[in-house]
């Protein structure tokens, strides 16, 4: 199936991505982590191939900075599908980042099925009155998922901890604090 490429800014709902991607048949699920060791650690364990990038000039608050890291790290990896969480940032970034790499973009999935060679995504539509199956045509996917859609992966092996660099300008964004 697609190179795919995961990203969540939080932890628990990368793990549910990780899941996301096993289940339309990604052989060795690749994930980024951004000045997070912690959420690295936690993704390899759970059997990822993390890359984690290390770089101050990106803050997690600055979406504009995240997709273009995203976008670099999707050239490097050779991704053509990348999973997000489709959270407050999450969505910003899905699109910022479709919009750079030129993919087709997807939020708020609520179900995956592959069939054939396409991905279909199940999404509210109608103001939730129903529900619409829909695909990218496009090479490149970027697909936001909603959190919670997906049970967390287990416990795995064969994860691994990778670094990636990337270049990023000096965020103009500064981030004093982050709350739960």
């Amino acid at each position: 199936m697609a190179n795919i490429l995961i990203y969540s800014d939080k932890a628990n709902m990368a793990l549910e991505l990780i899941t996301a991607a096993k289940e339309i048949g990604a052989g060795a699920v690749k994930a980024v982590t951004i000045n997070d060791n912690d959420a690295a650690q936690v993704l390899v364990d759970a059997g990822a191939e993390v890359f984690n990038i290390e770089n101050d000039a990106i803050t997690i608050a600055d979406t504009a900075a995240v997709a273009s890291a995203l976008a670099q790290a999707v050239e490097q990896l050779g991704a053509d599908t990348v999973l997000l969480s489709s959270n407050r940032r999450g969505k910003e970034i899905a699109g910022r980042l479709a919009q750079i790499i030129n993919a087709g973009c997807l939020t708020d999935v609520a179900a995956l099925q592959v069939n054939g060679d396409k991905i279909e995504c199940q999404r509210n539509a109608f103001g939730g009155a129903t529900v619409a199956t829909q695909t990218i045509t496009e090479a490149k996917k970027v697909i936001a998922i909603r959190p919670r859609t997906f049970d967390p992966a287990a416990a795995g092996t064969g994860g691994s901890l990778n670094s990636l660099q990337v270049e990023a300008k000096p965020s103009a964004i500064k981030l004093v604090e982050v709350r739960s």
